[in-house]
């Protein structure tokens, strides 16, 4: 509707407008007529989308107060909700199933949020981003899928769940995949970054001291069991001869 009054208000200036009175003459009346109406008409729509916002607001909390939540959330029937409030249903229900030791209801219930497009991608990342973490604690759990999850994150400057993508992406590979110069480089993408949460930034370089001394570690085992290999074999030459 607002683009529609900017061209309104493009085609009455200037030159346009003696033209278009100079060929249409009358019919300005008729015109203006229909732009009052418009006005009046958005006027009727904007106390509507209120009071529809209202009701929807208090359906919410009381979803939200029922005593059969946050189970009644996650049927079908129950969320008959603007997507974003149902966005926001969707992830109160989940956190309060994971509070109540129900993981698999939980992922059910991010799963619906992550994959509603029609619910804002700031929930539908915040949903991907619970979900993963949930599963990551499995140890059945595939690191791969996981990571492709969070690279959908990461990806996007947009999202202000990025960082906190990167962060779950770098315990996956540190934690799932022993792979600790990789994980750092996630943890490089918070700490270079300006502007984050002090835990945030705090946990990051954390984890980095750490995973640095891990990789440390690993490189000087490797290093160690190449010289044992290699005096193995020349000790067995020896012998040989």
């Amino acid at each position: 509707m607002a683009d529609i009054f900017a061209e309104v208000d493009e085609a009455m200036r200037q030159e346009r407008v003696e033209k278009f009175w100079k060929e249409n003459g009358s019919l300005i009346l008729t015109f203006v007529l229909l732009t009052i109406l418009a006005t009046a008409g958005f006027s009727g729509y904007r106390t509507w989308d209120a009071k529809v916002r209202a009701t929807q607001t208090d359906a919410l909390i009381g979803l939200l107060d029922d005593p059969a939540f946050p189970e009644k959330a996650l049927e079908e029937s129950a969320l008959d909700l603007r997507p974003n409030l149902e966005g926001l249903a969707l992830l109160n229900a989940a956190g309060t199933l994971v509070e109540q030791g129900k993981t698999d209801e939980a992922l059910a219930a991010y799963s619906r949020a992550s994959e509603n497009g029609k619910i804002a991608p700031e929930f539908r990342d915040i949903a991907t981003l619970m979900s993963v973490r949930l599963l990551s604690a499995q140890e059945d759990s595939d690191p791969d899928m996981l990571i492709e999850k969070l690279r959908k994150i990461t990806n996007n400057a947009k999202s202000p769940w990025k960082y906190h993508a990167h962060l779950e992406t770098a315990l996956i590979l540190a934690h799932k995949r022993g792979d600790y110069e990789t994980a750092r480089t996630h943890l490089a993408a918070i700490t270079d970054a300006e502007g984050l949460p002090a835990s945030l930034l705090s946990t990051a370089r954390s984890l980095d001291h750490v995973y640095a001394l891990r990789a440390q570690a690993e490189t000087k085992a490797e290093l160690e069991t190449k010289d044992e290999s290699k005096a193995d074999n020349t000790q067995e030459e020896e012998i040989s001869q």
